[in-house]
């Protein structure tokens, strides 16, 4: 005769074992030796928005390229960031920790701009860094001051290290 157990049935044992076995050593050992690491709580870390380098507001002259913001976050758990230029979306995508996010911002019209960029770990916590970008008119005289004025800024801020 074969006994044919039910699906039920084999939870309903399965429930029974767990709840009745009982704790062993080795989970209580295994437990304080994850208590005398040195890891912080996990609701802190958790809890924690990512982390981003402050980028200082920058000037450029009209017509010069190569103008670039670069931005590194640092987080456990990253998602999204989004960034704004002139309060409108320009650039909304994932983000890995540790990787610059550039955001050239040639071609912007002459006068200020704010750019933001926000950031948003898996959590949901966000952090945000905003800058003011001035781009200057260039007059006649100023044609042969474009690219060296250009590399100078284009340098200040890639060699930037948070």
């Amino acid at each position: 005769m074969k006994l044919k157990l039910s699906e039920n049935y084999i939870l309903i044992l399965m429930l029974i074992f767990f709840f009745l076995a009982p704790v062993t050593s080795t989970t209580s050992n295994l437990n304080e030796d994850l208590r005398d690491a040195d890891m912080p709580p996990l609701n802190e870390i958790w809890g924690n928005p990512p982390r981003i380098n402050e980028v200082n507001d920058i000037s450029y002259l009209e017509e010069t390229t190569n103008n670039l913001i670069l931005w590194f976050p640092k987080d456990l758990f990253p998602d999204t960031y989004t960034v704004y230029i002139d309060n409108v979306v320009s650039d909304s995508q994932e983000w890995v920790s540790n990787e610059p996010i550039s955001v050239n911002v040639d071609n912007l019209l002459v006068g200020e701009h704010n750019i933001t960029i926000i950031l948003e770990d898996q959590e949901g916590n966000q952090v945000y860094d905003s800058i003011i970008v001035t781009v200057l008119k260039l007059s006649v005289g100023d044609s042969t001051q474009t690219s060296s004025t250009s590399t100078l800024e284009y340098n200040a801020i890639l060699n930037f290290n948070p």
